[in-house]
């Protein structure tokens, strides 16, 4: 099994959020294409910075192999986790977290305005399902 990896610059020429989000979107869009030609499973991490572009991701998805999760600073943002339900429903997001505060990330699901249901999905039922060896551990 091969692991993908790719860099970009965080602030691109200028630095403007337009050509921040547009190398995003280069970036997630090229990964998906591979994710969708070879039917490998992509996760696209740090939801929240590139939200639109990581939802979109998932919505293009033809094997339903593209995922993203909730780690990352600008996922803290009000209604992130919200607008991915809303777009793209539970089924391809997983919890995660990179921050200072495991519990607060974990609050950003837990008090998020979506249902149990979607609540579960993203928090272990979503990783049970595509990482089933995790359950043997």
């Amino acid at each position: 099994m091969g692991v993908g990896s790719t860099i970009f610059a965080v602030k691109p020429g200028d630095g403007s959020a337009r050509e921040q989000a547009a190398s995003c979107q280069k970036v997630l869009g090229g990964w998906a294409n591979i994710a969708n030609e070879y039917g490998v499973r992509l996760i696209n991490a740090h939801m929240g910075g590139c939200e639109l572009n990581h939802t979109n991701a998932i919505l293009t998805s033809k094997n339903k192999n593209i995922f993203t999760d909730t780690s990352g600073m600008a996922s803290f943002n009000n209604n992130v986790v919200e607008y991915a339900v809303k777009t793209c429903g539970s089924q391809n997001i997983f919890f995660g977290t990179d921050c200072y505060s495991c519990a607060f990330q974990k609050g950003r699901i837990v008090f998020a305005d979506i249902s149990e249901s979607d609540k579960e999905n993203i928090l272990f039922k979503n990783a049970l399902r595509e990482f089933p060896k995790i359950i043997e551990m």
